[in-house]
């Protein structure tokens, strides 16, 4: 994995102050077609759409336990391996989310 992919994975988890914020990625300022065939996969938030990362109650058990054994945040790939137990496969989703392909670098 990419040191730049790795930082922004960390920087994902480590900034998400509410569950929401793992919810949903940051907005992407995108123009909304009013017949969005899948309205379901984002929240429209006035002209930025918003990609759904994950289910609510996995993003806040994910903040518990960020809160609980990792007050300072995720520091390496190896505290991040923890997430697998909510869900296998979720590293590596998140790893293509931040992946440059996916970003456009």
């Amino acid at each position: 994995m990419e040191p730049e992919v790795h930082r922004q994975v960390l920087a994902f988890l480590n900034d998400a102050v509410r569950p929401d914020d793992l919810v949903y990625g940051k907005p992407v300022s995108v123009h909304i077609h009013p017949n969005d065939p899948h309205p379901e996969h984002h929240a429209d938030h006035g002209g930025h759409r918003r990609q759904r990362f994950m289910p609510a109650n996995m993003a806040a058990e994910i903040m518990k336990l960020r809160e609980s054994r990792y007050p300072l945040g995720f520091r390496n790939w190896r505290e991040l391996l923890d997430l697998e137990r909510f869900r296998p496969g979720l590293l590596d989703d998140l790893i293509a989310r931040f992946s440059a392909a996916t970003r456009g670098r």
